[in-house]
């Protein structure tokens, strides 16, 4: 399926024209679905190294608690998690689930149904739009935040990078980089530093400069702290 970018966003117009540039062209030739695919594999690797040690020999307490673990320790959060393992326990009560078969199957559904909302449109109408993007490490949150700036800006937008990830070696400079390459400013602070204290500045400074996207980066897993 063929996405024109200006459908990804509410609040840019719809008949706006962009051109890739060929580093992206290429990137978008190797299709949109592999590189989704290449991009999960660390999450779903994860996910599937914590549940191979969950035992799944009867339903109890036990049970539920080693899901919980499992999906809290592959990044899914905890306020998902909590809803998720409440709503396998339901599901068991019910009768819905009888064995491990069920229970995977289930655990699948109510995971999809968790992740995939209706409206997928990145609402960037108001005056400052914020962008946070949260996930596990090593999945393209960066180099993402680089392509989406890119395109905002081609759509009339202008953006501001926010360099959160303040915990990984080479994150503020690889923003940077993305940040040169796209033409917008970045704030940042010192590897180590408070991302807080970086969100907060960005804020700041993009309402002092007029611009109308904040895309903030973070580090991975920062969502459990």
């Amino acid at each position: 399926m063929t996405y024109d970018w200006s459908e990804v966003f509410a609040g840019v117009p719809k008949q706006a024209e962009v051109v890739l540039p060929e580093d992206l062209q290429r990137a978008a030739r190797k299709g949109w679905l592999t590189q989704l695919r290449h991009g999960l594999a660390k999450s779903r690797k994860a996910l599937q190294q914590q549940f191979a040690s969950v035992l799944f020999d009867r339903f109890d307490e036990s049970l539920w608690e080693q899901i919980e673990e499992a999906l809290i320790y592959a990044d899914v959060g905890v306020e998902t998690t909590v809803s998720i393992v409440e709503t396998l326990e339901r599901a068991a009560d019910e009768g819905s689930i009888r064995d491990s078969h069920d229970l995977l199957a289930k655990l699948r559904e109510v995971t999809a149904r968790h992740f995939c909302q209706d409206d997928a449109h990145i609402d960037v109408s108001r005056p400052l739009s914020v962008i946070l993007v949260v996930g596990v490490n090593g999945t393209g949150k960066t180099t993402t935040i680089g392509k989406i700036a890119w395109h905002l800006k081609q759509l009339g937008k202008e953006p501001l990078l926010v360099a959160g990830d303040t915990f990984r070696a080479a994150a503020v400079e690889q923003l940077v980089e993305w940040g040169s390459r796209v033409g917008c400013e970045v704030v940042r602070h010192e590897r180590g530093g408070d991302p807080g204290a970086v969100v907060y500045d960005g804020l700041v400074a993009a309402e002092a400069r007029g611009a109308d996207v904040v895309i903030v980066d973070t580090a991975g897993g920062c969502t459990l702290r």
